[in-house]
C-alpha cells in the first residue's frame, strides 16, 4: 500500500516540470514568430526604399558639359558678315568681290585677280580700309600720265588761282564722280564727310575721307575748289 501511495506523489512532482517546459516552448515560439514578422517587415521596407535611394542618386548626377568640339562646330556654322565691293579698271578679273570686314584696298585688288601690268597702283591708297558697297577703280599708267599733277592756272574762284572745276562744298555726287580717282562710293563719302564735319577748307582735308590718299590728292590739285 505504501508503494501505491508513493506513485501519486511522484506524479504530482513531475507535473509542474512538464508544464514549465510547455510554457517555455510556447514563449520560444512566440519569440520566433515575433522575430520572423520583424525580419519580414525589415526586408520588405529595405527593398521598397532601394528605388527611392537610387532615384536620389541619379538626380544628383551633374549634367554633362558641352564638348569643345560642339562649341567649335556652332562657331563655324555662324557666317561672317562680308563686304561687297566693286573693283574695276586695271585688274585681272574686274567685278564684284567679297572681303572680310577688316580688308583694305590692296586686298580688294588681290581678290579681283591682282593688278595688270598697266595698273598704276601709286594712284591709290592701298592701305585704306574698304567699306561695304565701295567702288574701287584701278587706273592705268597712260591715263595717270595724261593728267597733269599741277595744271597751269587759268583763273578761277579757288585759292591761289586754281583752275577749279568742282566745288567740294557744293557739288553733288554726279559732279564729284567727274574727278579722277573718285567713284560713286568715294563721292558719297565726300558728301557725308562735309555734312558731318563741315565744309572743306583746303585740299588736304580730303585725306580724312576713306579711299583718298596722297596720290589722288595730287591728281585733284587744281581741279577742285572749296
Amino acid at each position: 500500500m505504501a508503494k501505491h501511495l508513493a506513485e501519486p506523489i511522484e506524479s504530482s512532482r513531475q507535473a509542474p516540470i512538464w508544464r514549465t517546459k510547455i510554457a517555455l516552448s510556447a514563449v520560444l515560439m512566440v519569440i520566433v514568430i515575433i522575430l520572423t514578422v520583424l525580419g519580414f517587415r525589415w526586408l520588405t521596407t529595405d527593398h521598397e526604399a532601394t528605388p527611392d535611394s537610387a532615384l536620389t542618386v541619379n538626380n544628383t548626377e551633374p549634367e554633362p558639359f558641352d564638348s569643345p568640339s560642339d562649341d567649335a562646330s556652332v562657331f563655324e556654322e555662324t557666317p561672317n558678315e562680308l563686304l561687297v565691293v566693286h573693283v574695276a579698271g586695271e585688274v585681272q578679273q574686274p567685278g564684284i568681290v567679297e572681303l572680310e570686314p577688316t580688308a583694305r584696298v590692296i586686298d580688294a585688288i588681290e581678290s579681283a585677280g591682282g593688278p595688270t601690268d598697266e595698273a598704276q597702283l601709286d594712284a591709290l591708297n592701298l592701305a585704306a580700309i574698304v567699306n561695304d558697297g565701295e567702288y574701287i577703280l584701278v587706273p592705268d599708267r597712260q591715263s595717270t600720265a595724261a593728267t597733269p599733277a599741277n595744271p597751269p592756272a587759268a583763273g578761277g574762284t579757288g585759292p591761289a588761282g586754281n583752275n577749279a572745276t568742282v566745288n567740294l562744298n557744293t557739288a553733288d555726287s554726279t559732279e564729284l564722280e567727274t574727278l579722277p580717282g573718285v567713284g560713286p562710293a568715294t563721292a558719297e563719302k565726300i558728301i557725308a564727310h562735309r555734312e558731318q564735319h563741315g565744309a572743306f577748307a583746303q585740299l588736304s582735308d580730303l585725306e580724312a575721307v576713306s579711299g583718298i590718299g596722297p596720290a589722288t590728292l595730287e591728281r585733284l590739285d587744281g581741279l577742285v575748289t572749296w
